[in-house]
């Protein structure tokens, strides 16, 4: 049986994933980083360690987001298959 949580998070996420407003949040967030590695003075070695945690951080809150899609699209895959079995 599949599970109902699994296949929340993966709907609520691809709605995100597919809203014009996040796409432009997004973009917007990568634009304002990219400009304040920009920005980082050379040896400024305090300053360059946040901003690529400020990075990391969102590349990782994008890539969780894109989890909870594959993983209740797996979900469903394998609960197709089980129904076809019976």
């Amino acid at each position: 049986m599949i599970n109902q949580d699994v296949l929340d998070k993966a709907y609520a996420a691809e709605r995100l994933m597919n809203n014009a407003d996040y796409q432009n949040v997004c973009r917007w967030i990568e634009e304002d980083v990219f400009a304040l590695f920009n920005r980082v003075p050379l040896g400024d070695d305090a300053t360059l360690k946040e901003v690529q945690q400020l990075s990391h951080g969102f590349k990782l809150f994008k890539e969780r987001i894109t989890k909870y899609v594959e993983k209740g699209r797996y979900e469903a895959q394998i609960e197709a298959s089980n129904d076809e079995e019976y």
